[in-house]
This record gives C-alpha cells, structure tokens and sequence, in this order.
C-alpha cells in the first residue's frame, strides 16, 4: 500500500504555520526560522518591509529524516502588525507540495507531488503571557495529492481533501512545547481517485459539522521520523460530526459494483500517554447498501442503530503486563426484506433488530515494538496475554438470547499459550429455534437432530422456559471440561 504518514504530516503543516510567534511580524519571522531543527527548515528568497507589513517571498518549508523529505512551497506571505498588537497572516492562494522517499536497501524511492489551494485564508497571531495562540478562517481549503504510488503493484492514487467555513485555532505553550489545536468546518470531503490491475475505484467521503480537538498531534507527526523519536509519542485527538456519508464505485472485468454508507452523528477519539494507546469509534444511525454483479439480490441492505468500539492497550514492550481493555457494541441490527427472504423464504424465523455486545478487560504485554518486524525465522507473537477477564458476552438474534461472561489465565512464557479458568454461557431459545427451522423446512430433520444432540451434549437445563447453561472448565494443561466432563 502506498504510504501516508509523510503525506499526512505535510498536509497538517500546511494548514497552519508554527505558532511561536512574538508581538511584531519581524519577531514571528524570527521565531519561525528559530524553531527550525535539524528535520525542519523554513527559508525565504527574499524578504522586504513595507511599513507594517514584512513581505517574505519564495517561502520554503522542509521537513523530515531518514531519507524523507517533504517540502512546502509558496509564492509569498506576508505578515502584517495589527493596531491591537497582533500579527496578521496571508499567503499565496497556491502552495506547490512534494514528497520525497529515497531508496535505500529495503525501500523503493518514490516522489509525490501535490497542492494546497486556499480561498482567502488569513492567521491571526497573538501572545498570551507565555502562551502564543493563533486563529485560521477560510472559506475553502482543498488539499491535492497526485499519482500515490503503491508499492504493491506500481499503480497509482489521486486524494483531494476539501474543508468548507474552516476555522482552525491553536494554542502553543513554550515551555511545555505542547500544541493545542481545535478545528471547526461546516464539512470535509474526501475524494479517492485510483486504479490497481483490472480495476478502477472511486471514494469518496463527507463528514457534515466537524469538530476536533488535537493535544501535540502536528509535534508527534513531526518527530515520527526523528532518529530520537519515540516509540509512543504522547498525543491525543478527538473528532465528532454530525453526519456521514461514504461511496465507493468500483469497476472489473466482472462489472461495476457500489458500496455506499451513511450514519448520523459519529465520534472517534485517539490517545497515546505514558506507553499506552486509546482508540473508540461511535456512529449511530448507520445504514449499508452493496450493489454488483455478485450480489444476489437488488436490495442487500442493513441498518444498525449503533456500533461503537473501544480499545485500551500497551504500545511499547514492558517486562511487566499492563491493562487493557475491549469492548464492541452492535444494536439494533436489521437487514432488508429481500436478504431475509434470501435465506427465509418462508418468514418462519423472527425478524426482531439483533444485537452483539463484548466487553472485556485483562493484562497483556507487549513482545516487541510494534513498529519492528520480527526477525527472520523467530516467533512472531507480539502481545504476550496474561490474563482474560470476559465481562459480557451477549448475541440476541433470530429469538435467540446467548450471555456469559468468565474468565482465564495464561503463562506468557515461551510455547503455545494454555488457558486456565472457566466460562459460563446462557442461551435461551435455541429448541425453539430448531423447531422453527425444522417446521419451516430449512433445514432436514437430520441436520436437526444432530444439533438438538450436540446441545444436549454441551449444555445443562437453566431456570426458566427453554433456557440451557454450560460451563467450561480450561484446566491449564491442555485440558477442556464442559459441565465436569472432560472432553479434551
């Protein structure tokens, strides 16, 4: 796949220039050039001052180590003193984009060239005792990348981002070097143009009323590439809207095939502190709709009323565990009359939205970074599992109720893993389940039998109507019981 991290690192630099700035445009000037480092350098052809306004002409920006280098390129800026002792800031409405990979032994040089058009874009800079802050308005910025090689198959990627009624306002603390930054646009679009062999794609994306908040993510995307950088930057990001819609066209020799999504409002929050990495993902209201040549049906569509996950765990390798965390929620689940009428033709199976909900907690470490690869011929597990606590477990579908929860040990030592613990299930409604798929047809009486025998096998009779329990035992060395018989 073609890479983005550079690409991703300039575009946020391009949105906003460092915000060291003092109290007069010459000073900004200096504190720019000042706060260049070995992998970031800022120039000017040249520069003239015309009485409150400091004019800096062929601008360029470069960034990156390692063999990356990515660079900004702009016609003018110009740096203004404001009557109420700010700085105001204007540019070009063009800046030219390029970035460059060069190849060493394990990577294959690539060039990359964009632009970064803006419709009127002025920076307000201000300085709050030791804090400097600075405010972005534009009406329109549209961020170009062109020919994104692949490094798979040679083909190449044109993305074009779009941010409407921007408004874009950070605040850098000196003596911390942490950057705050907050964002706020009517709507981003997203716009994927690409082709593999035998195939062409379009996405596109739009997210309607976006808001994010970034703690030092333009600082940790700088140092990536940094010979000091660290193995977990501490940053975090969140990001909501308050709507969505994606589409993406695809075209084979099979045919042409669409996926197209939309949801109401989302959120997505990401944080890296102390050696230890958080992500979760919110939508709700999403629904699905996949057309083709494959598809069996005119209408294959669902809805969900919300899906939402969480992940907590370590980024960096420890000789102790750490904690971490899981959970995966999926309710009010329903799909079309048409994919029903695919696999129940008879409406015999209760059609009642589903729900999927896993929650889990436990201690884990990490082997090796995680931006390593293993060497060659050794072990490739990363995350050495300690302990596994299930909190929930819980599938409600198809007039079927399945619940547990439980929890297992493990010895991160070499060798394969064996757990030791117990899990406990309830499921309620799985004979009248099979009564129903045996009444309706859809599956021989035989089949039946088999599955009403292997439940009876696995599972106990539950308080209640139609309800069986099962506990299984994992004995750590190998061995499995279910209800005190051993089975393994």
């Amino acid at each position: 796949m073609f890479r983005t991290a550079p690409i991703t690192a300039l575009l946020a630099a391009g949105l906003a220039l460092p915000a060291t700035a003092e109290i007069t445009a010459d000073e900004v000037w200096q504190s720019w050039q000042d706060a260049s480092s070995p992998g970031v350098r800022i120039d000017a052809a040249s520069e003239t001052r015309e009485g409150d306004v400091l004019r800096l002409e062929g601008v360029t920006a470069r960034f990156g180590e390692r063999g990356a280098e990515n660079t900004a390129l702009i016609d003018w800026v110009e740096l203004a003193d404001q009557d109420d002792g700010t700085v105001r800031v204007s540019s070009a409405p063009l800046y030219r984009l390029r970035m460059e990979q060069v190849a060493t032994e394990n990577v294959e040089g690539t060039v990359v060239e964009g632009s970064l058009r803006h419709d009127g874009a002025v920076t307000t800079i201000a300085r709050e005792d030791e804090v400097f802050t600075y405010e972005t308005q534009a009406p329109e910025i549209v961020v170009l990348v062109e020919d994104i090689p692949s490094s798979d198959t040679g083909a190449t990627t044109d993305a074009t981002m779009t941010l409407t009624d921007l408004t874009l306002h950070t605040r850098d603390a000196v003596q911390d070097a942490t950057s705050r930054t907050e964002i706020d646009a009517s709507s981003v679009a997203l716009d994927i143009q690409g082709e593999e062999p035998d195939t062409t794609y379009s996405l596109t994306a739009r997210f309607e009323g976006f808001e994010g908040t970034t703690v030092d993510l333009l600082g940790a995307l700088a140092r990536r590439d940094a010979a000091d950088a660290p193995m977990a930057p501490e940053f975090s990001a969140e990001m909501s809207h308050q709507g969505s819609s994606t589409r993406l066209d695809m075209s084979s020799l099979d045919g042409d095939s669409r996926i197209e999504t939309q949801s109401g409002s989302g959120q997505i929050g990401i944080t890296s502190a102390d050696g230890m990495g958080r992500y979760r993902a919110e939508s709700d209201a999403v629904t699905l709709s996949v057309s083709g040549p494959q598809v069996p049906v005119s209408d294959l569509s669902a809805e969900i009323d919300r899906v939402a996950l969480s992940l907590g765990m370590p980024l960096v390798p420890t000789e102790e565990p750490k904690d971490f965390d899981v959970s995966y929620d999926l309710t009010g689940v329903t799909v079309s009359e048409q994919v029903w009428n695919l696999v129940d033709p008879t409406g015999a199976l209760p059609r009642d939205p589903a729900t999927l909900a896993i929650e889990a907690t436990g201690q884990s470490r990490l082997t090796r970074s995680l931006a390593n690869t293993p060497e060659v011929g050794g072990a490739d597990q990363i995350v050495a599992l300690t302990s596994l606590d299930i909190d929930r477990i819980l599938l409600d579908a198809v007039g079927l109720v399945l619940t547990g929860d439980g929890s297992l040990d493990f010895d991160d030592g070499p060798g394969q893993l064996e757990p030791e613990g117990e899990i406990a299930l309830r499921l309620e409604g799985g004979n009248g389940l099979l009564d129903t798929l045996l009444e309706a047809g859809l599956f021989p009486p035989g089949q039946i039998l088999a599955m009403r025998t292997g439940l009876g096998m696995f599972s106990r009779p539950g308080e209640g109507e139609d309800v069986v329990e099962s506990t299984i035992r994992f004995l750590g060395d190998g061995g499995i019981e279910v209800n005190g018989t051993r089975i393994r």
